[in-house]
């Protein structure tokens, strides 16, 4: 694929963009109530974009870092669901032009406590919903969403 970031917004108003990340979180439990925690996601592969009659891989990185502070309720002894409010940077390295953009990050997500030390989590994270992006994209809906599941370690 060759041209800007704009090109894209002219295939089509909604545009899929999927990619596998790894991402790394480190964070404060105040009390069973209240936390606060960083997060760092990365693309690790080709990026899939698609419009419905549109499909291709691209070569792009996505990126964001963002700090949260981390409502929870405890449902169970070992399961609690919790909230992300936050604000962060998302980046986008696109046929080699870099765009970013900052702003509130939100997010829903539950956690269950598999020992005393390793739980597993899965959470949904809304990245970016604005119009435009880093002053490409006129008139163009964005909107970037983060599926997450993984693991923790508590020390």
């Amino acid at each position: 694929m060759t041209g800007t970031i704009a090109d894209v917004g002219t295939r089509g108003a909604d545009i899929d963009v999927t990619g596998h990340a790894l991402t790394a979180l480190a964070g404060y439990n105040f009390n069973k109530y209240i936390a606060v925690e960083g997060r760092y996601s990365t693309v690790l592969s080709d990026v899939n974009l698609d419009d419905g009659t549109y499909d291709e891989d691209v070569n792009e990185d996505l990126s964001n870092f963002a700090i949260y502070l981390k409502p929870m309720y405890p449902v169970a002894d070992n399961f609690n669901v919790y909230a992300l409010l936050g604000y962060g940077q998302v980046s986008a390295s696109f046929d080699g032009e870099d765009y970013s953009e900052n702003g509130f990050q939100w997010g829903l997500g539950a956690n269950y406590a598999v020992t005393e030390n390793i739980g597993v989590f899965v959470d949904y994270t809304r990245l970016y919903d604005d119009t435009g992006f880093d002053g490409e994209l006129s008139g163009v809906d964005v909107t970037l969403d983060s599926v997450n599941v993984g693991a923790t370690y508590t020390f």
